[in-house]
């Protein structure tokens, strides 16, 4: 499979911005290295197992598309990319190898548990007590990531943009971890998930994360020469970072 176009402008933006920037080269070879795991997974296309009208029923009750119960996974390749997104991470992060080498063998002792962390991890966005470090959780997203666009992808247009505008991605319930203001549409935003990448509308004022439309609970701070803000929410003492374009 080809690389994706998506994949190949972020790959080259993180390579020139390792030139441009060599003080943040640490964390750029990092980024690069689980980008080019991820790209060598080389999974087949998706195809979406749902028909409009179950779409809708779940719009209505506000439910993702697809579920940690419905992910269906090739578990021999999910479970390579883990491990290599294991060892991607101990080599960029020597003082973490002793915690990810733990990591590292749990696809081979324990695949069965390797399984519900998935769908915990799908269903609450992180594994609570089991991971008090976030290591895991850094794992799982970044293995999952490329099996989630396959399913972004293939059910995008299932979504009804419109009728959802919840702070939880339509697709696989991720939360935003970016947003954009809309250079064609005034007054529109858009959310970027964390999880599969997938880009929903969302109301220009409020938090997606507890939902606040308090505006005095919620503010914002603009690069003073530049395109980025920062969205913030005294309420939940979350924060979103935005691009406007």
């Amino acid at each position: 499979m080809p690389i994706h176009a998506t994949d190949k402008r972020v790959l080259e933006q993180l390579c020139l911005g390792r030139e441009e920037m060599p003080e943040w080269a640490e964390v750029l070879d990092l980024q690069i290295a689980l980008l080019e795991a991820q790209i060598g997974a080389n999974l087949p296309p998706v195809e979406s197992a749902l028909d409009a009208e179950e779409a809708t029923r779940r719009r209505r009750q506000g439910l993702p598309l697809v579920s940690g119960k419905e992910l269906s996974l090739d578990w021999e390749a999910f479970a390579a990319l883990y491990r290599q997104v294991c060892q991607i991470a101990a080599a960029h992060r020597q003082d973490l190898t002793d915690s990810l080498a733990a990591l590292l063998e749990i696809p081979d002792k324990s695949p069965e548990k390797l399984a519900t962390w998935v769908s915990h991890f799908m269903v609450e966005g992180s594994l609570a007590d089991e991971d008090p470090s976030g290591l895991n959780a850094f794992a799982l997203t970044h293995t999952l990531r490329p099996f989630l666009r396959g399913y972004a992808e293939a059910y995008a247009p299932l979504v009804d943009e419109q009728g959802w505008r919840r702070g939880y991605c339509p697709i696989c319930g991720g939360q935003p971890d970016f947003s954009s203001l809309s250079a064609q549409e005034e007054g529109a935003r858009y959310l970027l998930c964390s999880r599969c990448n997938n880009e929903w509308l969302f109301r220009r004022l409020g938090c997606p994360f507890c939902d606040s439309n308090d505006h005095s609970q919620l503010s914002y701070y603009a690069e003073q020469n530049g395109p980025h803000r920062l969205y913030v929410c005294s309420n939940c003492r979350r924060y979103l970072k935005t691009i406007d374009l």
